[in-house]
């Protein structure tokens, strides 16, 4: 079946999700590829749990608790307090110790993060800044159609980003090379300042 955009969204979520990184182009399209030709996104979950890249964070050797604190601290940052990541952190580790897979249970904790109103009072800036780092993600592998060999370069695109939306801002224009521009502008103005400056205290 042909992929929409809430499809490909909600492989973006996944991949962000489970690595704090950007897809790349690439990455997603394989990904868009399987969707396409039956895989769902549960089987999605279950093949990236599987990589090398995936265990390289979270290697087999975690006990449930130590993986559910990873995992949730990962997801949320210092956006919500100490006693509800406890809260989380505790109802992954009894979904696992129920018998529920890792990919299972990863994929439950970002969707339900994801479907969370950003003004909720405990996860809501959570939920912010899981969404506001889809969009640059997004915007990387999407609009710019970037890609890496490397997880360390993916998670950079999305690295700094916030439940607040400047911090979005920031990292598109870093992605896009708006930054660097308006920087090299500013240069060449205060450049241009001060030789004009320069040839005024000579002329005096």
């Amino acid at each position: 079946m042909a992929i929409t955009a809430e499809d490909r969204s909600k492989i973006i979520t996944l991949v962000v999700g489970m690595f704090d990184a950007a897809p790349g182009f690439n990455v997603l399209s394989e990904l868009a590829t399987a969707f396409e030709s039956g895989t769902t996104i549960d089987g999605l979950a279950a093949s990236l749990e599987a990589s090398v890249q995936f265990r390289s964070n979270y290697p087999t050797f975690l006990t449930s608790n130590e993986f559910a604190t990873r995992l949730v601290n990962s997801l949320v940052g210092d956006e919500v307090v100490a006693s509800q990541k406890a809260m989380a952190v505790a109802q992954l580790v009894a979904a696992l110790n129920s018998g529920s897979s890792r990919a299972a249970v990863a994929w439950s904790a970002i969707n339900a993060l994801n479907n969370v109103s950003h003004t909720e009072p405990n996860w809501g800036a959570a939920a912010a800044r899981l969404d506001n780092k889809v969009a640059v993600a997004t915007f990387f592998t999407v609009d710019l159609q970037q890609s890496a060999n490397d997880l360390p370069t993916l998670k950079a695109v999305i690295t700094g980003v916030t439940s607040s939306p400047a911090t979005v801002t920031f990292a598109k224009a870093e992605l896009d090379g708006s930054n660097a521009a308006a920087a090299a502008a500013a240069a060449a103005a205060a450049a241009a300042a001060a030789a004009t400056a320069a040839e005024a205290a000579a002329a005096a």
